[in-house]
């Protein structure tokens, strides 16, 4: 994925480096947009836009597990992804974990739903846990019994899994929107920046693409 490049020295460094190579791929349209915006003409012919290899793996995966998608119940399963947000300063932070506990105390009074924090990401340098901290602390003791989290790293299959039993994910990571719309759960995106690779969600054939970027 490449990004919309504004400073005029990484788009000549961007230029020379695109031209000599023999073959670019792209894994969707707006960063083929951004290419096409920095290169010359003759020199499109070698960029194509070809699908992120991880729908390949999670294809394989779900053709060999046809009922993963059954519901488990009735009752409304919200999943999340959380980011730690530590560099996009305090003022980000605050606004993402206020919109947060206001959607999960809105769809716990109307619905009665139920929450889980999934752990897409386990790099210790991307540790969510003081967020989630936080929004537990914000919400009333009755309302934090229903936001479970799910502490322990996973394999592909056992994300997809807890993906596919969802009615809808909160995603503020990228792959796990991936993950969700791979077992036909709907994904409400929050863009933790503003890179191209958000239309990846495009790609994977969501009908109407909708995200918020909150920095």
């Amino acid at each position: 994925s490449i990004w919309r490049l504004r400073n005029p020295i990484s788009k000549i460094f961007l230029k020379i480096t695109f031209e000599r190579l023999l073959f670019i791929s792209t894994r969707e349209e707006r960063s083929f947009k951004n290419i096409k915006d920095v290169i010359n003409q003759n020199h499109l012919k070698k960029v194509k836009i070809l699908p992120d290899l991880s729908f390949y793996t999670l294809k394989n995966i779900l053709g060999r597990f046809p009922n993963l998608s059954a519901k488990l119940s009735n009752k409304m399963r919200v999943g999340l992804t959380l980011m730690p947000w530590l560099e996009f300063g305090s003022s980000t932070l605050e606004k993402y974990i206020d919109s947060l506990v206001y959607l999960i105390t809105h769809l716990i009074k109307e619905f009665d739903a139920e929450f889980f924090v999934i752990p897409q990401v386990t790099y210790p340098a991307e540790k969510f846990d003081p967020v989630f901290l936080e929004i537990i602390n914000r919400l009333s003791p009755a309302y934090s019994k229903k936001v479970h989290l799910l502490n322990k790293e996973m394999k592909i299959e056992e994300l997809l899994k807890i993906y596919s039993q969802l009615n809808i994910l909160v995603a503020t990571r990228m792959h796990s929107a991936i993950f969700s719309l791979s077992a036909g759960t709907p994904v409400l995106a929050i863009a933790y920046d503003v890179g191209a690779k958000w239309g990846i969600l495009e790609v994977i054939g969501a009908k109407s693409v909708s995200y918020t970027h909150l920095t």
